[in-house]
């Protein structure tokens, strides 16, 4: 377990002997041959040690400012989780009741009943005016029907969450916040978006086995092994740690480069950096590297330690405030980096995975998931839940999907994955699937179907009738 308060300060390990050694010089009996100045010598030369190692490591500590309440959070207070199973799972939602509710489904079918379901939902989603929408009625009644400690949406206010947008991360934390409000007890805090379907069960179990997930840059088609990969990792962040020279990650084409580059450049600007600079996301032997550990949010998870001290650090720099303003991917940026600044212990201790969700690109890109064949037998592999995997393979860290590109909606991949379970045709990213009455294109949307909507039907429900394949059990 990560400790609930930041590591002791090295001064405490390496000072503190020095200290002790100088006291003991000094009241030492005198022995034959004792020369006062060498004592004096050796007692100036054990403080000055002492002095160095302690500025020396007092840079790497994150901030210790005096905590003040900022757009609603308050000061994170001390953990008192360390012996609760609970996981928590925040949404950031957007749309129509009729997609809330499908993810809300797609959630509850495979998580524990012991887990946390926390949801945000954008000021932009559309809730009618008259409370008679058949999904609208389900996700109020789900909140009464549901055990404790279950399902719990954030109050209004709520954020206007954009695209690559600060307010994204602003949305996870309202959520976290929220849990802490209500005095909600969990072990770990995962990261979900609007846009990732589930597709397996048994993810807490992975989480308390990983603790944490983490990586530099993006994870790739998650063929390779675990032990390896972290391996790889803290060789690259330990021997950067060890030397003056600045952290480098090696691309495709043998360019060593920082990951972020391209990003300092584009999306975040000048301005953006100087404040990613200013915040203390830097790296710990070079603060004014334009390098940047840049990684997907949606299935990452921590430790409710982790996401404290991560709350705090925000509140104690003002970088809370400017979420709001924030034009780049925070949720991406700020946290992976936060870790490689100030919680390198937990990156050499914890056996931590790449994240829950893994993307699909349906080009060539070291990103990404791109085979279909993959993807077919990931889908194929949900459906046995007691299935273990046991050659210590990324794909095991894999409880989800995203299409990163095409871009498709959460409907689309529900449907494709059920025709994959009954029928083996796992088309995904060119599009072939056809339903049985040959149609080109599968309705993915009740509006665009048109069909009526009514209390007997959940949304797979829905579109699996609208798409002529009823008789498929779905939930």
């Amino acid at each position: 377990r990560v400790p609930s308060t930041a590591p002791p300060s090295p001064l405490n390990a390496h000072g503190g002997c020095a200290a002790r050694a100088a006291a003991f010089a000094l009241m030492r009996p005198k022995v034959v041959g004792d020369v006062w100045w060498a004592r004096g010598a050796l007692i100036v030369l054990l403080f000055l040690a002492a002095f160095a190692l302690d500025m020396r490591f007092t840079r790497l500590q994150p901030p210790t400012t005096k905590l003040e309440t900022s757009a609603g959070f308050q000061s994170p207070k001390t953990s008192t989780v360390a012996n609760e199973t609970s996981v928590a799972f925040s949404f950031a939602l957007y749309g129509t009741p009729f997609a809330i509710r499908m993810m809300l489904e797609n959630a509850l079918k495979h998580l524990e009943e012991s887990s946390i379901i926390l949801v945000h939902v954008s000021v932009f989603q559309d809730v009618p005016s008259q409370r008679t929408d058949v999904d609208w009625i389900w996700i109020e009644n789900i909140q009464k029907s549901m055990p404790p400690n279950r399902i719990f949406f954030h109050p209004k206010p709520q954020t206007n969450v954009h695209r690559n947008h600060g307010t994204i991360l602003q949305a996870h934390l309202l959520n976290y916040q929220n849990a802490k409000n209500r005095n909600l007890s969990f072990s770990h805090f995962v990261f979900m978006s609007a846009d990732a379907v589930l597709f397996r069960r048994g993810a807490e179990r992975w989480i308390r086995q990983h603790d944490m997930s983490f990586g530099l840059g993006m994870e790739g088609n998650r063929e390779y092994n675990l032990e390896e990969y972290r391996k790889k990792i803290r060789r690259k962040i330990f021997n950067s740690l060890l030397s003056s020279k600045v952290f480098q990650v090696e691309q495709k084409n043998g360019h060593k480069t920082c990951y972020g580059d391209q990003i300092v450049h584009s999306m975040m600007k000048l301005l953006g950096f100087l404040k990613f600079q200013k915040y203390g996301f830097g790296l710990k032997n070079n603060p004014d590297s334009k390098c940047i550990n840049f990684y997907q949010h949606e299935g990452t998870f921590y430790p409710v330690e982790i996401m404290e001290r991560f709350l705090a650090f925000i509140v104690n720099n003002g970088a809370l405030n400017d979420l709001i303003t924030t034009n780049y991917m925070a949720e991406e940026i700020w946290i992976p980096n936060f870790i490689l600044r100030y919680e390198t212990h937990a990156i050499e201790s914890f056996k931590f995975s790449p994240p829950l969700i893994a993307r699909f690109f349906s080009f060539p890109s070291d990103c990404c998931i791109q085979s279909d064949t993959v993807v077919k037998s990931l889908y194929r592999y949900g459906q046995n839940s007691s299935f273990v995997d046991t050659s210590n393979s990324a794909l095991n860290a894999t409880f989800g999907i995203k299409y990163q590109w095409p871009p498709f909606p959460p409907e689309r991949i529900m449907m494709e994955m059920i025709m994959c379970h009954r029928d083996g045709d796992c088309t995904t990213s060119k599009g072939r699937a056809k339903n049985p009455n040959g149609q080109k294109q599968w309705i993915y949307s009740h509006h665009q179907g048109r069909m009526e909507r009514n209390n007997t039907m959940s949304p797979i429900q829905h579109l699996c009738k609208q798409n002529g394949i009823a008789a498929v059990v779905v939930r």
